[in-house]
């Protein structure tokens, strides 16, 4: 199962209101959780829970507190899944991608792009004149 719920509002600290805060919890924590809840019954034993996470998770990103904290709460519950599902072997893990083309992605500033492209941290391979351009990865 792969369960993706997602909804990502970038606000700064100082711009946080409880219905964004509510919004961004409700669909990417609550969301998650109550679908996989409702779809665990028909999970056959052995199988795999996949979440879709994000690598703002971890990263510390201005502005994205609230998106972040909410992804974070997904790498907890794989966590705790885990144990709770050990005796029917089932697996749990979250994906966490780095940034991502999307219809969401294009409708960014080039700033908050660009500071997206900053927390990037480069090996071989190294894309960063496409990132610079404001092309961002697509997966699938």
């Amino acid at each position: 199962m792969f369960a993706k719920r997602r909804r990502r509002r970038i606000r700064s600290f100082g711009a946080v209101t409880e219905e964004h805060f509510d919004k961004l919890f409700n669909i990417n924590v609550r969301g998650t959780l109550f679908t996989v809840q409702k779809a665990l019954p028909l999970l056959n034993d052995g199988g795999s829970i996949i979440l879709n996470g994000s690598v703002a998770s971890v990263k510390g990103t201005a502005a994205f507190g609230v998106y972040a904290a909410s992804k974070a709460a997904l790498r907890s519950f794989v966590r705790t899944w885990t144990t709770d599902l050990k005796d029917r072997r089932i697996r749990s893990n979250v994906l966490s991608p780095g940034p991502i083309d999307t219809p969401l992605a294009s409708r960014q500033s080039p700033d908050v792009i660009a500071r997206i492209v900053s927390t990037i941290r480069w090996t071989h391979g190294d894309t960063r004149g496409s990132c610079e351009r404001g092309v961002i990865s697509r997966v699938g």
